[in-house]
């Protein structure tokens, strides 16, 4: 709520109760009928009785002049008393038409305290004879690239990099500080604040004149939203010099002090009064439509909620036509009035702006309820920008900072193809407000318990738990928090006198070499912005990336680009896509709205008593039978408590709240997942329905089974949606069910006919782009603790009425992979699965839920038979984050594992009951960092990991059936730099992160952390998450290298060095047994 609108309810309502008082005396009434005539109220009541109504309050954030207190309290700030956020405040009402202030304070605003009151940071500089301080004024500002050029000398800084947040405009006067060449601080020159009158308005600004006689410009932008200058206002500026010809000062802040008494002015009491904050319809507080060009369409879609005891019909939305005669808005939806608005329900209205004039402009609309009983009016913001491209008319090329040459470049972009599909759905821009890069700038190098103090103090809502207040902020701050880290990752893929390579298929289509690529964030993706600039001359050409091609980036540039030739040599810079960033922000507001509290936040039980079953009782009769009957299961082989999971899915006893199929390693949950969506796609003729998993590996997994299931499965009924990036990944018997889409919402086929959708959480998000969107009755989400809410939702948002949901996951593993550390620290990094499972509707208790692992049959099922791993290696990670639940089928003696063992014995410890297949190699090696890298490798663990490759590879074990985990990047590098010097191939070198949901019959472990690193800790690899899937990646045998020394000092990898010295699997250097306390009575002081 802007401080303007405050600033009008106080002076209403402070009228209204002048009104009541005024028969308390001549005196005072006297005082009254001059402060109207100057159209001012800035009296209090005197009254002395008792408030109408008081709250003690915490300050959740001060905005400006606005403070924000707990219980949706927001009220102007107090000149005398400095608040800080986390104060605790006593705030009264005098009456129920009063506004809240506190008890000694009045209720007043203080230019003072703006947010404008820019605080330059101090830069503290050592004597130095090369310090310059120099006058100048602003010849360009960039705002795309953040860049300043400064005259007289034309010289130029990127903002970002000195930590410098004003915003300049051109002919600015400002004051520079140099160092060594370099610009190193700068600000405006002194401001000026004072009151004044409007002299005169235009379509984008106005004048006013200063106490001393200058002239002063203004635009919009400086002004509240919600106040539109109008000749005669009295206001308060803060301005600074310039040197334009019509002006020597520029308003940066403008703040109304009373109303123009004139006739005509725009704010009449009518007008005001439409302003108010009602006590019956309360609005959301986005009116800003931001900067359009002309021609261009934009959306705002204000909601209204009734927090009132009584339903209200909305009635009419249209402009007020006497304060907007031209309105750039015009009213979309709803299309028939009226439409009624239940206590506590919502209604959205949308706002469609074509903006046909440039300039600033704000239009006032009319809520009309109940045929004019209540009213509510509110402006709404749009700015107009030139257009690119104006016929011949010559334009000024645009302009990008580049840092390598320190100087302004012109840019040529490659033209916009037009989408296929021209009538699919807009959604928002979503774009990452300023505030939020700098908290990240900020917090980039700031410690981990630091990120997460500053965090909630700027945010307090994140030291909350996530509730349905704050579901949507919350993640709407976290998704901008990540996508401005993602961003900076990006940087680590740009290069400097790089050569290009040409694609001799594709005209306007280049290639260059980028190590270190993956599938998903952080890494270069399809759809991401290129930069190229031949390092010899002085052009930036901006292009999009196309394809990734093992470690080859190709991308598409201008036709206007030089061929390259073999001397040339190039400056590369990449920068992120925004597409799933806007479609999570969209799934997030959706999903809230769809599921409601409920479903996103379960606390109880939703039994339906009346409602139709899904599934008829006779068809849950069938699938109660114990036989194997392939008439019936699609699946013979499942497991009783696998079955139980279809049952209860197909009963739907608690729908529509989540079920949860609880799988650990190797249960068959994904087997699970599949025998109950064929289960509804039989029983449930009216299904529509869509399987989302966090990666492509998954999608293809579940499309597989679903086909082997299923095999007279056509592809008109499944649909394997894919994104463009992929579509050359799929394999070759998926490829005649899959659909691609194409950019942002095209799509190959119509998808209103399918019955499955399966594809990633990215590539359904871009759903809500169909031009019909379609919904859908079933969604299940596959390894649905590795996808983050948002993701989640992106799903989830595209059910109609919520009718079941699955998710199929394990907690107990890797969560969602989030860039940036910051993002974590906020929550990110929790994923829907997770959170709902800690809720006390689906803990595990055991007292009331024996049976079924302690977890209630409705809800949840917890999958126990490891069809995986063999016992030895699977009873530690049992026993560590599976209550000693998993119960192995695979066995040791005569499985399918006993002859590659036998054949690995000599390799391997002895003992008399056979060879380990649950290792530890301890090793004392050393931590290194290269000068280029962040990342740790080990060269003693890294050559071990060789040495016992090779050692396999001859006992005939193949390379594809051996994996390599390690912990840092760096080390994956030096062991697949070491395996590349033996010609050794097909053989997977990765995080735990890129094997989760993989397996191999041998699996390779190294920690890389060494005892000498014993002050800075384990870091990461401590995570029990983390152990847990690195334990469980194996089948036959797992080999763990890491140094004993360190690993003891955490109580998961000190069990598993307990395990493999108890059962003889132990070899390598010296155990810290020495000095240590004892936790095992059985072994001899074993520390």
């Amino acid at each position: 709520m802007g401080s303007l609108w405050l600033h009008f309810q106080f002076l209403l309502t402070k009228r209204r109760l002048n009104n009541r008082i005024a028969q308390l005396g001549r005196k005072l009434e006297q005082q009254l009928d001059e402060l109207r005539q100057l159209g001012l109220d800035t009296s209090r009541s005197m009254d002395d009785a008792p408030p109408f109504a008081s709250m003690s309050c915490t300050v959740l954030d001060v905005r400006g002049d606005v403070l924000v207190l707990s219980g949706g309290i927001h009220m102007p700030v107090d000149p005398v008393r400095h608040v800080k956020i986390g104060d605790k405040l006593v705030v009264v009402k005098k009456d129920q038409f009063s506004d809240w202030k506190t008890e000694d304070s009045q209720s007043v605003i203080d230019i003072e305290s703006e947010v404008l009151d820019q605080e330059v940071e101090v830069i503290s500089i050592e004597k130095d004879d090369d310090l310059k301080v120099l006058e100048g004024y602003v010849v360009l500002y960039h705002s795309s690239s953040d860049t300043l050029i400064i005259g007289p000398d034309n010289v130029s800084v990127q903002l970002g990099d000195i930590n410098c947040n004003f915003t300049f405009l051109d002919d600015d006067l400002v004051q520079y500080t140099m160092r060594g060449g370099k610009i190193v601080k700068v600000t405006p020159k002194e401001d000026e604040i004072f009151e004044s009158t409007v002299l005169k308005c235009n379509s984008s600004g106005g004048f006013i004149r200063s106490p001393d006689n200058k002239m002063v410009v203004f635009s919009y932008s400086a002004c509240d939203v919600h106040y539109m200058p109008r000749q005669g206002d009295t206001v308060c500026v803060k301005a600074i010099p310039c040197q334009r010809k019509d002006a020597q000062l520029r308003a940066v802040k403008m703040v109304l002090q009373s109303l123009s008494t004139e006739g005509g002015g725009i704010y009449s009491e009518e007008v005001c009064e439409l302003l108010e904050e009602s006590t019956e319809i309360c609005t959301s507080s986005h009116f800003d439509c931001g900067k359009l060009q002309l021609g261009c369409k934009g959306r705002l879609s204000p909601v209204l909620v009734n927090k009132g005891i009584v339903c209200h019909a909305l009635t009419a939305v249209y402009p007020l036509r006497a304060v907007s005669p031209n309105p750039q808005f015009k009213v979309v939806y709803p299309v028939q009035f009226p439409v009624y608005v239940a206590p506590g329900e919502s209604v959205r209205v949308d706002l469609e702006c074509k903006p046909t004039q440039e300039g600033a402009w704000r239009d006032l609309f009319v809520f009309d309820f109940d045929k004019g009983q209540l009213q509510i009016g509110r402006f709404f913001a749009v700015e107009t920008e030139f257009s690119e491209n104006k016929g011949d008319c010559y334009k000024k090329p645009k302009m990008c900072f580049d840092t390598n040459g320190n100087f302004n470049l012109p840019l040529v972009k490659a033209p916009k193809t037009k989408p296929s599909n021209p009538f699919r759905r807009r959604v928002q821009n979503y774009n990452l407000p300023e505030n939020v890069k700098q908290i990240v700038q900020e917090l980039s190098e700031s410690s981990r318990d630091n990120v997460l103090v500053t965090l909630q103090n700027r945010f307090p809502f994140l030291a909350e738990e996530v509730d349905t207040y704050n579901y949507v902020p919350r993640f709407k701050l976290l998704l901008h928090i990540e996508e401005a880290e993602a961003s900076r990752v990006m940087s680590r893929w740009n290069m400097n006198n790089t050569p290009l390579e040409k694609d001799l298929m594709n005209e306007s289509v280049y290639m260059v070499y980028a190590p270190n690529l993956s599938e998903r964030r952080p890494s270069i993706l399809f759809g991401d912005s290129v930069h190229v600039r031949n390092m010899r001359e002085g052009t930036l050409y901006e292009g999009q990336v196309m394809e990734i091609y093992q470690e080859k980036v190709k991308f598409r540039l201008p036709p206007s680009f030089p061929v390259p030739s073999a001397a040339d040599l190039y400056s590369i810079k990449f920068a992120i896509s925004r597409g799933n960033f806007k479609f999570q922000h969209t799934a997030i507001e959706e999903g809230w709205k769809k599921l409601g509290n409920q479903i996103l936040f379960p606390s109880e039980p939703l039994v339906k008593e009346n409602d139709d079953p899904q599934v008829s009782e006779i068809d849950l009769f069938k699938l109660m039978e114990s036989d194997n009957s392939s008439k019936i299961w699609f699946n013979p082989a499942l497991n009783e408590r696998q079955r139980a999971a279809v049952r209860n899915i197909l009963a739907g006893e608690y729908r529509p709240l989540p079920y949860v199929i609880f799988g650990p390693p190797g249960t068959g949950k994904t087997v699970t997942l599949v025998e109950t969506i064929l289960q509804i796609f039989k029983r449930v003729p009216v299904c529509r329905i869509l399987v989302a998993t966090p990666s492509n590996n998954a999608a293809d997994l579940v499309t597989e089974l679903l086909i082997r299931a299923n095999p007279s499965i056509k592809p008109v009924t499944l649909t394997r949606l894919v994104a463009f990036n992929y579509r050359k990944g799929v394999p070759a018997y998926l490829q005649k069910y899959m659909v691609v889409v194409k950019g942002e919402g095209n799509f190959d086929v119509n998808m209103d006919r399918n019955k499955i959708t399966v594809g990633t959480c990215a590539s359904i998000g871009r759903l809500c782009l169909y031009p019909k969107m379609p919904f859908y009755t079933h969604v299940f989400i596959d390894e649905a603790g590795q996808a983050s809410e948002p993701e989640t939702m992106c799903a989830i948002a595209l059910m109609g009425k919520p009718r079941q949901i699955v998710l199929a996951g394990d907690p107990k593993q890797l969560g969602p992979v989030i860039t940036g550390k910051i993002a974590v620290q906020g929550g990110l990094d929790t994923s829907w699965l997770s959170r709902i499972l800690n809720s006390s509707l689906y803990k595990r208790d055991e007292g009331n839920f024996p049976l079924t692992q302690g977890y209630n049959p409705y809800l949840v099922t917890m999958l126990t038979k490891n069809y995986r791993t063999v016992p030895e290696i699977l009873s530690l990670p049992s026993k560590l984050f599976y209550n000693d639940l998993l119960e192995p089928m695979v066995s040791s003696v005569d499985g399918p594992y006993v002859n590659l063992m036998h054949n690995l014995a000599c390799e391997l410890p002895q003992r008399c009951n056979g060879p380990p297949a649950f290792v530890f190699h301890g090793v004392r090696g050393c931590c290194c960092r290269d000068v280029d890298s962040p990342s740790w490798y080990n060269p003693v663990e890294a050559r071990l990991v060789f040495e016992y490759v090779k050692k396999l590879m001859r006992r005939n074990v193949k390379s594809w059936n051996i994996g390599i985990i390690t912990f840092y990047a760096k080390q994956t590098a030096k062991v697949k730099e070491l395996l590349r010097s033996d010609s050794i191939s097909d053989l997977k070198v990765g995080s735990v992160e890129e094997f989760q949901g993989q397996e191999r019959d041998v699996m390779l472990l190294s920690t890389v952390r060494s005892s000498a690193m014993v002050e800075e800790g384990l870091g990461f690899i401590s995570s029990p998450n983390r152990i847990n899937v690195a334990l469980t990646r194996a089948r036959a045998l797992l080999i763990v290298v890491g140094d004993p020394h360190l690993l003891k000092n955490d109580p998961n990898w000190r069990a598993v060095l307990i395990d493999c010295v108890s059962r003889n699997a132990y070899l390598g250097c010296d155990l810290p047994f020495q000095n240590q306390p004892a936790v095992n009575s059985h072994k001899k002081e074993v520390w």
